[in-house]
């Protein structure tokens, strides 16, 4: 799950809406929050869009992300 504590900036569960979020998020600190497991800071150093099936939804960009996380405290 993802989800944007970032003032101002409008969340839905919008394919589109999802997409266009976490393309915008590389080098940026984010906090990770995991379940079971403590939360740390890290830096966004990778965002990587794997290719799925063609979909109508998001301009095709409806699928699943990679992210590589750089902990940095």
């Amino acid at each position: 799950n993802v989800e944007s504590r970032v003032s101002g900036l409008p969340w839905d569960a919008d394919a589109e809406t999802v997409s266009d979020f976490i393309e915008s998020i590389a080098n940026t600190i984010v906090t990770v929050s995991r379940p079971g497991r403590d939360d740390y800071t890290g830096k966004v150093e990778g965002v990587e869009y794997i290719e799925a099936p063609p979909s109508r939804k998001a301009n095709g960009r409806e699928g699943v992300y990679k992210l590589n996380i750089r902990q940095v405290s």
